[in-house]
C-alpha cells in the first residue's frame, strides 16, 4: 500500500507524512499515527494516538463522522472556441450544453429559449471567463 493511499479511520481524510519524527497526522481532525520505517515506506502500522499532540484535545462526536474529499477539477478536453461560438450562435436552444455533455440542462435551454434570454448572456461570459463546466465538472478552458 502506498503511503500516499492511507485514509484516517476516524474522518476519512488523507494521512500526511511529517518528515521530522515520521509519524503521519490526519489533515482534517488532527489525529496522529505512528509509522515504522524498515527501508521503504511500504509497511505501515497505524496506531491511533490522540494525547501525543499539542493543541486542543478533541472528542470524536456520536453518530457519522464528517469525511473530507478533495475535488481536483481538471482542464476539460473540449474547446472553449467552440463552445462560445455554439453559445453565442445557438446558446438560445442549448447547443453548447449539448457540446459539453450536459443533456438535461441542453433540453431545459431548448424549452425556455435560454432560460428567456438571461441564462444564454450569463453562459456567455461564464465561457469567456473560463468557468463553464462539462459533464464531469471539469472546465472548459482550452480555447
Amino acid at each position: 500500500m502506498n503511503i500516499n493511499q492511507l485514509k484516517c479511520p476516524n474522518c476519512g481524510a488523507d494521512l500526511i507524512l511529517d518528515p521530522k519524527d515520521y509519524m503521519l497526522k490526519c489533515g482534517y481532525c488532527n489525529a496522529i499515527f505512528s509509522a515504522e520505517r524498515d527501508g521503504n515506506v511500504q509497511n505501515v502500522t497505524i496506531n491511533n494516538y490522540y494525547n501525543q499532540y499539542d493543541g486542543p484535545q478533541r472528542q470524536a462526536a456520536p453518530g457519522p463522522q464528517p469525511v473530507q474529499f478533495t475535488v481536483a477539477n481538471t482542464i476539460s478536453p473540449k474547446s472553449r472556441t467552440v463552445a462560445l461560438v455554439l453559445c453565442i450562435f445557438l446558446g438560445t436552444i442549448g447547443a453548447h450544453y449539448f457540446y459539453a455533455g450536459r443533456v438535461g440542462m441542453g433540453i431545459l435551454y431548448i424549452f425556455t429559449c435560454g432560460l428567456f434570454g438571461i441564462g444564454w448572456f450569463v453562459d456567455v461570459i461564464r465561457i469567456l471567463m473560463g468557468s463553464f463546466p462539462d459533464m464531469n465538472s471539469n472546465f472548459i478552458t482550452q480555447w
